[in-house]
């Protein structure tokens, strides 16, 4: 299994249809809900990164995205493994390569 760098296009389907399917608000690349739990819309400006796994067809089977929230902090968010698919490893590899994300941000950090 391959991790390789998505975007929120191609994320944002899962998201709605297998990760929250029925949620009521909008869906979008970040989110402003800092580490203390309080809303901070200046995290809504962050870059995203988002990171997929695909099988042979193409099809997601697995996907993440993250951001900076501060200095030091990055947050993980929207992890999603397909039903098949979980319990494969696939979950640890997706966090690992955000890991590596988040420490070449300069983040010591990182929160979900």
């Amino acid at each position: 299994m391959k991790i390789q760098t998505s975007n929120f296009a191609e994320i944002l389907p899962i998201w709605k249809n297998e990760l929250w399917p029925g949620r009521i608000s909008p869906i979008e690349a970040t989110s402003a809900l800092d580490l203390d739990g309080a809303m901070n819309m200046s995290l809504m400006s962050s870059t995203p990164y988002f990171l997929a796994c695909k099988d042979a067809n193409g099809n997601i089977i697995a996907a993440i995205s993250g951001f900076k929230t501060s200095d030091i902090y990055f947050r993980s968010r929207g992890l999603w493994v397909s039903q098949s698919f979980r319990r494969s490893g696939v979950a640890k590899k997706l966090m690992d390569e955000l890991k590596k994300i988040a420490k070449s941000q300069g983040c010591q950090k990182m929160w979900t």
